[in-house]
């Protein structure tokens, strides 16, 4: 990951490997593990002393899937945060090779830091 910015406006890149081990049959293959490469982006500006707006998306290079979200945060106490989020989610279709069309999921997360400055 490579930051651009400072710890209030910053643009972030980078790329990793997903290693995923599932439950369930993901693609109709009986393979239950597989491997994703990604890239990764994503900005966040802060617009009040206590409110950031963020955005982020990753490409998965060997699937050819896009996800992304726009997300609030709400810093709640020092290392403490609030998140409202909302990812478009499409599904893709391997009998016509097409993404039907992507549904809105709302999430809501909350982050503590733990340790020292």
């Amino acid at each position: 990951m490579l930051r651009l910015g400072d710890r209030q406006d910053n643009l972030t890149i980078g790329t990793g490997v997903y290693y995923v081990k599932s439950t369930f049959d993901l693609y109709g293959n009986k393979d239950l593990s597989f491997l994703m490469n990604n890239i990764y982006f994503g900005f966040q500006k802060q617009i009040s002393k206590k409110l950031y707006l963020m955005a982020g998306g990753m490409y998965f290079l060997n699937y050819q899937i896009f996800t992304g979200a726009i997300r609030i945060k709400a810093i709640i106490r020092y290392r403490i945060a609030l998140n409202f989020e909302l990812m478009p989610l499409g599904f893709n279709d391997p009998t016509t090779n097409k993404t039907e069309i992507p549904i809105a999921i709302p999430l809501i997360s909350f982050r503590m830091l733990l340790g020292k400055d």
